[in-house]
């Protein structure tokens, strides 16, 4: 876990896959677990709206998805194994390209150099980090509906059927003590 701003949303691998349909319905569907208070359909506006915000690459218009893929970017090319497996395992699987949140452009246009570093740290920020893409421009702006709690683990959202997203939140109210020098727990 990364402690600071972003926390652990600035290291990464930009994988952003969707819960799909079924998620949402697992006691209904399979018969374990328990059917979120929502579905799949509440969501998938939101998906959406964070996939451009992102700037997800991802397949285009694939068949066996069960959404619109309108991702902001394309999908980055297969790899030679993944040629390979989809050479060997055809037809029964298929091998689909995963959304990322990595801007799929040429490098000098800010897109992904294929340094394979990406969790720690994107040399060409190519990655999406909510530290540099989101919090600092609502610090600017004096944005009421934000409230930044420094080394606050989110335990969770608790959903009231007016809104997913405007809700009571817990969470851990961490208290900051000085040790020695600049030493902060």
């Amino acid at each position: 876990m990364k402690y600071g701003l972003g926390g652990s949303g600035a290291v990464w691998s930009g994988a952003s896959w969707r819960h799909t349909p079924e998620d949402f319905a697992t006691q209904s569907h399979f018969g374990y677990g328990r059917d979120w208070p929502f579905a799949y359909e509440t969501l998938a506006p939101y998906y959406a709206r964070i996939e451009q915000l992102f700037n997800t690459s991802g397949p285009i218009q694939e068949p066996d998805w069960q959404w619109e893929n309108n991702y902001k970017f394309p999908a980055f090319k297969q790899s030679y194994l993944d040629k390979v497996a989809t050479r060997v395992f055809a037809p029964e699987y298929q091998v689909t390209p995963s959304p990322f949140s990595v801007k799929n452009l040429p490098a000098k246009e800010g897109g992904c150099v294929g340094a394979k570093n990406c969790v720690r740290r994107c040399p060409a920020n190519a990655r999406f980090r909510p530290d540099t893409e989101i919090l600092y421009k609502h610090l600017q702006n004096d944005n009421a509906d934000l409230t930044l709690l420094m080394d606050t683990p989110c335990l969770k959202l608790i959903y009231l059927k007016t809104s997913v997203f405007r809700t009571p939140k817990s969470y851990i109210k961490a208290n900051l003590k000085l040790l020695k020098q600049n030493i902060i727990t």
